[in-house]
């Protein structure tokens, strides 16, 4: 007796947005900006936004997202362009009656990176995250039919391209830390460069079904709204993801050429990931400066100065006992310390103690025992 072929796995299906009155949603949009805009008690967020450095380059970026299909944005740390950037976005589009219509999704390559923008951003607007502002991370989300602005993380928004490969009903992707260059973020220039081509390939289906049959025409056409990227990088790097961007390998010119290096170096030289077919428009601004230095803390500094410990036993630690960080001294790599004094023979523990000299046997203990991924 041979047992029944396993049914092929379905393809997940996106979650849809509830339908709304876009008209309505709008004006309610507006009406919630205007009182934002005059509310006495929000005036240091008002004066705290338009002292940030990235207030002096809204109407470039603005200007440069209705010209370009990508928009790429170097600013250093601090300068505001991962608070602003997306609010500029959805503020010109509820200014313009389209805020319904906006929707715009954010990225960010951790965690607590995605949950803590959308607590800042939701509280410049004055509200609570889940209403306009929200997000959405593994094992957690907090969005509505309201919500315009989503953070993400990077595999997030993966999972999302399995389910929905055209994200239907997103008008913008603001990708950040992109100069991290983890395999997550470059398998999403790689997957989002297609889908900007093929969304700009059904608009302008439509456009030539609307002019040569009328309705009839366009009814047939993907209703799809036009898809903008926007690239975010802390370095000035910003050359290498517009030419990636740029040019069509198979076009020729010296736009081809650059294109095609520049997907060969983002690609590590694959020849069939090399392929550069692209022909969107690419635009580059710089946000010059930042609000305050920034001085960088590791891992172990943290837990030198909140005292905090991390045991064997806490959700944060390794399990299996591992441990090895990859702050200044460590390389992630050191397995099976005896954080607790327990049987092992503790080598990555003292290789730790002699790289870090100047820190406590806690910290040590802690370092050992953490897990960060968590």
């Amino acid at each position: 007796h041979t047992p029944p072929a396993a049914a092929p796995a379905e393809r997940p299906r996106p979650r849809r947005r509830p339908q709304i009155d876009l008209a309505s949603e709008s004006a309610r949009l507006a009406r919630l900006q205007a009182d934002l805009d005059s509310a006495p008690q929000h005036d240091t967020m008002r004066r705290t936004r338009r002292g940030l450095p990235a207030y002096s380059r809204r109407g470039e970026l603005l200007g440069l997202l209705r010209g370009c299909g990508v928009v790429v944005v170097s600013g250093a740390t601090g300068c505001g362009k991962s608070t602003q950037v997306p609010q500029y976005i959805l503020e010109d589009a509820i200014a313009a009656g389209n805020g319904a219509a906006c929707n715009i999704i954010v990225t960010q390559p951790r965690r607590i990176s995605a949950l803590g923008l959308a607590s800042r951003v939701a509280a410049e607007r004055g509200e609570r995250v889940g209403e306009v502002v929200g997000y959405s991370v593994k094992q957690d989300h907090k969005t509505s039919a309201a919500t315009r602005l989503t953070f993400v993380t990077t595999g997030i928004l993966l999972r999302r391209l399995l389910s929905d490969p055209d994200l239907e009903g997103t008008t913008h992707i603001v990708l950040d830390e992109v100069h991290e260059r983890s395999i997550e973020i470059d398998l999403l220039l790689l997957l989002l460069r297609d889908l900007l081509t093929r969304r700009q390939e059904k608009a302008a289906a439509a456009a030539a079904a609307a002019g040569s049959g009328g309705r009839a025409g366009a009814s047939k056409a993907s209703p799809l709204p036009p898809l903008k990227l926007i690239l975010m990088s802390a370095t000035a790097d910003a050359q290498l993801f517009a030419d990636y961007y740029t040019g069509a390998a198979g076009r020729g010119g010296k736009g081809s050429a650059k294109a095609a290096a520049a997907a060969a170096k983002m690609t590590h030289g694959s020849a069939a990931a090399a392929e550069a077919k692209t022909g969107l428009e690419v635009g580059m601004m710089s946000i010059p400066g930042f609000t305050y230095p920034v001085r960088e803390f590791y891992l172990e500094d943290a837990l030198e100065m909140t005292g905090h410990e991390v045991g064997r036993g806490s959700k944060y630690a390794k399990r299996g006992g591992g441990g090895g960080g990859k702050g200044k001294g460590g390389d992630g790599d050191q397995q099976g310390e005896d954080a607790d004094g327990g049987s092992g023979n503790g080598n990555g523990q003292r290789q730790l103690s002699y790289a870090l000299p100047s820190y406590s046997e806690r910290t040590m203990r802690s370092l050992g025992n953490v897990d960060e991924d968590q």
